[in-house]
């Protein structure tokens, strides 16, 4: 059985084994001298109006007040005392003190007036006390218990908002990593697998290609793949759980590994043309090299997929304590069909230029992408370059 369930039944029975034992203190003072105990048709009345108040005491969870009403007359009786007790309680327990108190005077002057009609008492000052303070009792005991469901249910509410709270942070928390992966996979295997897609459609494209350019553009897959399978595996070998003589994570690329990637994509067959005025790249910020690094290659990366066969400029310019100014133009693609070949055409979800906009915005910087008035795609980022 529910501990809970076991408990509120061992509790109606001792209130039933209460009530049943109350007519015997009666009896006791009686023997007395302190009660009078009644006569025959007297006694059978008042012993009916207790079963009556413990019987109504099964709905006091529900209807507290209706139930306290009930016993309210019941009440006058000396035996119904167990029932008027618990009553008043309940109501206290459950209901606003304003409701309590006025139940509470019922019951008083109910007590007050059985008294005075069937047992009048030699001396009325230490009998209403008692009264009274028999009635009190009940009540104050409710209210405290009243007040401590309510401290308890004030704190299970703060529990249940720390939980929620906490479950919207890691939510929160899980979402920015997803956009962090998701920005991680595009930047470092978008860039390689757009030339790999390059080159097996030029060579679909071209299919009467002599065996050299054959064999190049093989060799710029393969390098382009092998590439591309390294940096992933180096991804998700730092999403994984690494024990603790696992390897370095990889450094990430900066400035300086620029030329690496200008010379990739000029074995690509992209034609580049680069203006480098930038001056002391070396005292660059890890964090600003990276983004310019993204910046350049997600400027190619797009060069690349929609205008294959235009030439590319690239301007790098800045020095320490102003800005760096990295730029990727490229003449606009044709529309399909007018000059330009469907199956040459990779296609793109703009999620590269989404991701970039959040890492040079977290960076300090500004990006800027678009057509330009002289029928150019220009990606240009600004990026605070401290000394």
């Amino acid at each position: 059985m529910d501990p809970s369930r076991q408990r509120g039944w061992l509790i109606e029975a001792g209130v039933v084994v209460a009530t049943a034992a109350w007519p015997l203190v009666l009896w006791y003072q009686h023997r007395a001298g302190e009660f009078a105990w009644p006569g025959r048709e007297r006694l059978a009345v008042e012993l009916l109006a207790t079963v009556l108040a413990l019987g109504a005491l099964a709905w006091r969870h529900r209807h507290p007040t209706a139930v306290a009403l009930v016993i309210l007359p019941l009440s006058a009786s000396a035996f119904a005392v167990v029932p008027a007790f618990v009553a008043l309680f309940t109501v206290a327990v459950h209901r606003e003190r304003r409701a309590v108190v006025a139940i509470a005077a019922g019951y008083l002057a109910a007590a007050l007036a059985g008294a005075a009609v069937l047992d009048p008492p030699e001396s009325w000052l230490p009998h209403v006390a008692t009264i009274a303070a028999f009635h009190a009792l009940p009540v104050t005991l409710g209210m405290v218990r009243a007040s401590r469901l309510a401290l308890l249910r004030e704190y299970e509410d703060r529990a249940r908002r720390a939980e929620a709270e906490q479950q919207l942070r890691v939510d929160q928390a899980r979402r920015l990593e997803r956009q962090r992966i998701a920005r991680e996979m595009h930047d470092v295997v978008a860039h390689r697998l757009s030339l790999v897609s390059l080159h097996a459609g030029a060579l679909t494209y071209r299919s009467n290609a002599f065996g050299q350019d054959v064999a190049e553009a093989a060799e710029v897959i393969r390098t382009s793949t092998h590439e591309a399978l390294d940096e992933l595996r180096g991804l998700i070998g730092v999403l994984r759980e690494a024990p603790e003589s696992a390897e370095p994570e990889r450094p990430q690329p900066t400035l300086a590994d620029v030329p690496a990637l200008l010379d990739r994509c000029r074995a690509a067959g992209t034609r580049l043309t680069v203006h480098d005025t930038a001056d002391g790249a070396d005292s660059l910020p890890p964090a600003i090299g990276l983004a310019a690094y993204r910046v350049l290659e997600e400027g190619l990366t797009n060069a690349a997929k929609h205008a294959p066969d235009a030439p590319v400029a690239v301007t790098m310019d800045g020095r320490a304590g102003d800005r760096l100014l990295v730029e990727v133009a490229n003449p606009l693609p044709l529309p399909l069909g007018a000059g330009r070949d469907r199956h040459r055409t990779i296609p793109g979800a703009n999620a590269g230029l989404v991701g970039l906009v959040e890492r040079v915005t977290l960076a300090g910087g500004r990006l800027e992408h678009g057509p330009t008035q002289d029928a150019r795609f220009r990606l240009r980022a600004e990026l605070p370059w401290r000394e």
